[in-house]
């Protein structure tokens, strides 16, 4: 009979190191194995859930790791994700809303549908967290509708895919002009999405002459007072619009084609139309006052 060997053998009395612990099921949430993934996740969440909150690695670690999971394909991992994510206090989730919102995109334009489905789970959880950073990143507001564009197969309803000569042939990927709760979940986060990006600012009170002097000579108090120059920092993803009006600007040549497909979808009825009589309402309400200067389309 010949022995039975084994390579490495570890025997202790103590059980594992909390921490040591947790760090392992951080590396078994990228396995090949779709149920160790899950169960994984699973832990993590137990930790992040219990009375005090324990997370030994920090929300930025968390998030660098997981987030690629957002277009796993495997249904149970994506639903357990999403609890991790809900889990993680707000605050620590702002700073990194560029990173969040680059992944949310991937799982919206992920060739499976229910990953693509599931991704609008996500945008909900990312705007409730961090709507307002999302806005002001480069490519949180124009990327972001592009995606929805695509995911929706309106990409090429602008007027200026028309002008470029592009075709207006729906997109097949994606499922254009489809029915069913998947098509009413879509228009739902897209209107969403648009209701926080263009919100009205309540009125300030105007500045005393101190403060006005301040904000005039003072040296800024923020950090990185001068990043909107993008000296030093990396390329950026797209355009940036911090405010409402270039917001409004930037959505203003989708406006039509949305009008026209909400339109659409109202007279289908069902889920799909009310969240399209939503999206509207929003549409109406957001360019209320806007002025498109159209000499700023003009190719001097």
């Amino acid at each position: 009979m010949s022995p039975i060997v084994v390579n490495q053998q570890s025997l202790s009395e103590t059980a594992p190191d909390v921490v040591e612990l947790f760090k392992h099921n951080l590396s078994l949430a990228t396995s090949r194995m779709p149920q160790q993934r899950r169960e994984a996740l699973a832990h993590i969440l137990s930790h992040l859930i219990a009375t005090p909150p324990r997370n030994p690695v920090g929300t930025f670690v968390l998030l660098d790791k997981l987030l690629p999971l957002i277009t796993d394909t495997t249904t149970g991992v994506r639903s357990t994700l999403l609890k991790v994510f809900q889990a993680l206090p707000e605050a620590e989730i702002q700073p990194h809303a560029d990173k969040c919102i680059k992944w949310v995109r991937l799982g919206m334009l992920h060739l499976s549908a229910e990953v693509r489905d599931d991704a609008l789970k996500f945008m909900d959880w990312l705007l409730e967290a961090a709507g307002d950073q999302i806005f002001e990143i480069a490519g949180g507001w124009t990327r972001t509708l592009d995606a929805f564009a695509a995911m929706m197969g309106w990409k090429n309803e602008t007027p200026a895919a028309a002008a470029k000569g592009w075709s207006t042939a729906p997109k097949t990927t994606f499922g254009a002009d489809k029915g069913g709760n998947s098509y009413a979940h879509q228009m739902a986060a897209l209107a969403k999405f648009v209701e926080l990006g263009m919100q009205k600012l309540p009125p300030v009170a105007p500045w005393s002459p101190k403060q006005r002097m301040d904000h005039i000579y003072r040296l800024p108090q923020g950090p990185n007072p001068f990043g909107y120059l993008q000296l030093f920092g990396p390329p950026q993803d797209g355009e940036m619009c911090p405010d409402l009006e270039s917001r409004q600007k930037a959505l203003w040549p989708w406006k039509e084609g949305m009008e026209k497909k909400a339109a659409q979808a109202k007279m289908e009825g069902g889920p799909a139309g009310r969240a399209a009589t939503e999206l509207a309402n929003v549409l109406e309400e957001g360019f209320e006052g806007y002025e498109h200067d159209v000499l700023e389309e003009l190719d001097w």
